[in-house]
Formats: structure tokens, C-alpha cells, sequence
């Protein structure tokens, strides 16, 4: 074959090829679904914990990716630096409910417990949350937000008993795996009875159980 002829056979196979090009649909692949969650960690419990904040409030349970998290650095009382979360996130359905969770960032197991006061009224009332150094704090809003008379808003209800675990913290990437187990008190209850001719003591309002989960939550 001369090289004229094999010239000619290329531009006609070139050819060919870009018309087939031109007529064939482009595919363009669907994209793959969002992954919403996946396992980070298991706890010492057996707890399989999501990169989910997740909450379980009794039988009621929900999780979300949409959460506001921060860190602050405070003195101790012993006057050392200290890195704290304050996580709030609200159902994805809706304001409420919604929690506020703050807890040292640092490895280990942190509690806290409520003090119960008598101020010789008939009924005992809620004090401060007792805890160590590390101790935290929660809140959460099952259905109602409760404005106080100086103006500020509390949950419905509040913690009798709280213990924070970290089991995972990066101070350079700012992430922690973290778990929160409390025993919350129907303020809202409480509170109410207390404008009644029978007030109840902190210790005969409704209790339930609350579980926080989240791994490798990201905080600015």
C-alpha cells in the first residue's frame, strides 16, 4: 500500500470515529447518594458511635449533621488553661427539641450532679451542678422553652446527673469522639407546681434518660 493510500485510510477512519463520537449519547453517571453517616468508634459499652451527633431521650431518638460547635480556652480554679465544647443542635425536623451540651476537651470520663436546696419554703429547689474541674453542663428542650423573669430562656428540662466521656480529642484538627450520659428532671414540672398550692421537691418531678453520641465532631 502506497503511503498516499495510508494517509487517506486514517483520515477516513478519523473521520469516521468522530462522527460516531458526535452521534453516540454521552452517559453522564447518577451521583452517588450522600453518605449521611458512618462508624468512627465503638465505646467501652459496646455503643457504635456515627460521625451523627446523635440523641437518645427515652424512647425518642434523632441525629443530625447540623450542629454549631466551639471551643473556649478558660482558667481552672487552679489557674491552668482549659479547653472546653459547647455543642447545640436542634431536631433536623424542626426548633425543637434541641440541646446544649458543654464538656471538657480532654481524654477521660468527667461528672457532674445538681444540688438540691431547702430554702424552708415546703419544697426543695434546684442549686448549682456540683463538679470537679472537668465537670460539664446540658440542656435540653423536649417541648417547651421556659423564659425566666430576668429575661433568659432554660429548657424544660435539666440535669440531675451527668457524666461526659472523651474518648477521641485532636487539638490540631479540633475533633473529639465523645459520649454524654445524663439524668434529666422535668423542670417544667417542677416549676409549675411550684406556683401551686402543692409544690413538689426536685426528687418527685418526672426523671428520664438521655445518651449523646458523636465522633470526630468538628468545632471552630
Amino acid at each position: 500500500m502506497s503511503q498516499t493510500h495510508k494517509l487517506l485510510l486514517l483520515a477516513t477512519l478519523a473521520s469516521t470515529l468522530v462522527a460516531a463520537c458526535k452521534d453516540d449519547p454521552i452517559e453522564i453517571p447518577e451521583p452517588s447518594p450522600r453518605q449521611v453517616s458512618h462508624t468512627v468508634i465503638a465505646d467501652s459499652a459496646g455503643r457504635v458511635i456515627t460521625d451523627s451527633l446523635t440523641i437518645s431521650f427515652g424512647s425518642k431518638h434523632w441525629a443530625t449533621l447540623d450542629y454549631t460547635a466551639r471551643i473556649d480556652t478558660l482558667t481552672s480554679i487552679q489557674g491552668l488553661p482549659q479547653e472546653w465544647l459547647t455543642v447545640e443542635a436542634h431536631h433536623p425536623g424542626g426548633e425543637i427539641p434541641y440541646m446544649k451540651l458543654i464538656m471538657l476537651c480532654e481524654q477521660g470520663t468527667q461528672t457532674a450532679t445538681l444540688s438540691i436546696t431547702d430554702p424552708g419554703t415546703g419544697y426543695t429547689v434546684p442549686g448549682q451542678m456540683v463538679r470537679g474541674i472537668g465537670g460539664g453542663d446540658l440542656y435540653y428542650c423536649d417541648s417547651l422553652e421556659i423564659k425566666q423573669y430576668d429575661g433568659t430562656i432554660w429548657t424544660d428540662w435539666r440535669p440531675l446527673r451527668l457524666t461526659t466521656t472523651v474518648l477521641e480529642y485532636d487539638s490540631y484538627l479540633r475533633t473529639l469522639t465523645a459520649t454524654a450520659d445524663a439524668v434529666m428532671f422535668h423542670y417544667a414540672q417542677w416549676l409549675d407546681s411550684t406556683a401551686t398550692s402543692h409544690p413538689i421537691n426536685v426528687a418527685e418531678a418526672d426523671t428520664c434518660s438521655i445518651a449523646i453520641t458523636f465522633g470526630r465532631l468538628k468545632a471552630n
